[in-house]
């Protein structure tokens, strides 16, 4: 089972929740570091684009990714 946690909320330019079409940015953070091949696979999967990968302080991913596919489970 992969775990992970997204800390960041899809907020608009206008600071209202985001809508199912726009974009909005996500950190990643995964509970193992042997996750990271596959979740940022899924998360390409699900149309996200895939950004910096984060190895020291903790183990995740920068992700930009539609409302819809971010609420979806890793």
């Amino acid at each position: 089972a992969v775990s992970a946690l997204v800390l960041a909320a899809p907020l608009a330019a206008s600071g209202a929740p985001a809508s199912g079409s726009e974009r909005s940015s996500y950190i990643v953070v995964l509970a193992a570091p042997s996750d990271l091949p596959t979740v940022t696979a899924r998360a390409r999967a699900a149309g996200g684009t895939v950004g910096h990968g984060y190895r020291h302080v903790f183990t995740g991913f920068s992700v930009e990714l539609a409302a819809p596919a971010a609420a979806a489970p890793v």
